[in-house]
């Protein structure tokens, strides 16, 4: 304990700023005469002036003809309208890969049941507002919610239920 004390007292003898607060220094701009345009920085430290990007970078104009490029060819794809044939194509992509899929996993014999899979034993229909798409092949019914629009985007559903239709049910058909 002795020796703390004496640590102590000896560092304030030989450094007295060791234990100074520091307060923010006052920095006046010579050239004007406001006083509201006085700065208070701490530690005395100015801001440096705002450098241009052009001087900051030696390849800025290199940055900057990328930079342009970049934002013409967003956009471009920003503003692009897919055509009918590309979004049935997607759609259609989406809904026998779900199928196949599901099927997959459903059914131990699944070779014989996938292989013969078109998008013409389907019916299916949208919900409207929705991306959730109801969907019927040979006796089962399946309900696909997507997290994008499948007219436009490759994906697997994030939800899926299937049911077999029972044989006392009769659907009608559309």
């Amino acid at each position: 304990m002795k020796f703390i004390a004496i640590t102590f007292v000896l560092s304030l003898l030989f450094f007295p700023n060791l234990y100074a607060q520091t307060t923010p220094e006052k920095i006046i701009d010579k050239t004007s005469t406001d006083q509201n345009d006085k700065k208070f920085i701490n530690d005395g430290l100015r801001a440096k002036k705002d450098i241009p990007l052009s001087e900051q970078n030696v390849n800025s104009d290199i940055k900057k003809g990328l930079m342009h490029s970049y934002y013409k060819s967003e956009g471009y794809y920003e503003n692009l309208t897919a055509s009918t044939k590309f979004k049935t194509k997607v759609l259609t992509q989406n809904l026998t890969s779900a199928v196949k899929d599901s099927l997959m996993r459903l059914y131990l014999d699944n070779e014989k049941r996938v292989g013969n899979l078109d998008i013409s034993k389907m019916q299916f229909e949208n919900e409207k507002g929705t991306y959730n798409y109801y969907l019927r092949y040979d006796d089962h019914l399946f309900l696909y919610v997507y997290a994008l629009d499948p007219e436009m985007h490759l994906q697997n559903p994030v939800h899926e239920k299937i049911y077999t239709i029972p044989p006392t049910v009769t659907l009608e058909s559309h």
